[in-house]
């Protein structure tokens, strides 16, 4: 770490990758997109970097984690830095994390119907392990061994071939 005049602790952009789990790469395209801006530069041109921008590119992580594509991010930020007040950040913010908040719950939803998929064959499985007979739809579908009820389970069935 660096201290600049006003003796704030400042990071190096190395610095600033390590604890925020990214690349050089990526912070500087973050830079370029005007998600991160440099508090200062050194004397041979180093970018300097508050430490609160560790906050700053987690919460681009973890947007971009759930799908938010980094032009959408960049809307945000820059409507962040328009505002003169409240009200002017207010709507924008407010309309991108009610759109996010959907986007997250459907995403929710889309992965507990996966989970319990998931979970459905994973039972259904638990008989095969001592089945000898090789996979096929007609076969597997009409199984009685263990707990199974005659049907395949949607995962089953999506890698079931016909014979």
């Amino acid at each position: 770490m660096v201290q600049n005049l006003q003796d704030k602790r400042l990071l190096k952009i190395g610095d600033l990758a390590r604890e925020s789990d990214k690349t050089v790469r990526a912070l500087r395209y973050y830079e370029e997109l005007g998600l991160l801006e440099p508090a200062d530069h050194t004397k041979g041109g180093f970018r300097l970097y508050h430490p609160d921008e560790v906050k700053r590119v987690h919460l681009i992580g973890q947007l971009q984690e759930l799908g938010f594509s980094l032009d959408k991010i960049q809307e945000i930020v820059a409507a962040w830095r328009r505002g003169r007040k409240g009200e002017d950040v207010a709507h924008p913010l407010r309309a991108f994390f009610e759109g996010g908040l959907g986007d997250i719950r459907r995403k929710i939803a889309r992965l507990r119907k996966m989970e319990a998929d998931m979970l459905e064959a994973l039972r259904f499985l638990t008989a095969c392990r001592s089945c000898q007979d090789a996979p096929a739809r007609d076969l597997c579908s009409g199984c009685e061994k263990g707990d199974h009820h005659a049907q395949l389970p949607f995962l089953m069935d999506a890698l079931a071939r016909g014979k």
